[in-house]
């Protein structure tokens, strides 16, 4: 295999390699940050306060 064209195939799959792993990093973020609302009760549930009240949660 000429030196060029390896180097091109190497560059090409550690661009592929790099975008795969911050797709997975975004995806790895995002159910972080969901598990952490979930976790916290902001999933717009309502909660009864004193006197009968409706607050939001």
């Amino acid at each position: 295999m000429l030196p060029e064209f390896h180097r091109q195939m190497m560059s090409q799959r550690t661009a592929e390699l790099r975008r795969a792993a911050d797709e997975h990093r975004l995806a790895r973020e995002a159910r972080k940050a969901e598990e952490k609302a979930a976790k916290n009760g902001s999933g717009g549930e309502r909660r009864r306060g004193l006197f009968s009240r409706i607050l939001p949660a």
